[in-house]
């Protein structure tokens, strides 16, 4: 049991240690009005992240045996959306590489 509580630790601070948009926003906020403010703000957040998590616990277990006879199919059509999206990336880079080389 210990080894999966460091291993969970480990893990959410992996997640939780790198700056992101949001991080750099509610810092930004800080420095601009007042720790009260920003400790509000970072509380916010939070909260709306615990929400999103608890949503997706509850939510993807029903979604997931709900999905599980349409699986296959689901996984075909993403690789085909994928794929398109990398052949559509690929044409667009090779459009521009050719446009800035002939002006």
């Amino acid at each position: 049991m210990t080894a999966a509580l460091v291993a969970g630790l480990v893990a959410g601070y992996g997640i939780a240690v790198p700056v992101g948009a949001v991080a750099t926003l509610l810092v930004s906020l800080t420095a601009r009005t007042s720790l009260r403010t920003g400790a509000c703000a970072a509380l916010g957040v939070a909260t709306a992240d615990g929400l999103y998590a608890l949503l997706a616990t509850l939510g993807g277990a029903a979604l997931a045996d709900a999905l599980r006879p349409v699986l296959v199919p689901l996984r075909w059509a993403s690789a085909l959306v994928l794929a398109a999206l990398a052949v559509r990336g690929a044409v667009a880079a090779v459009r521009h590489h050719r446009r800035d080389r002939h002006t």
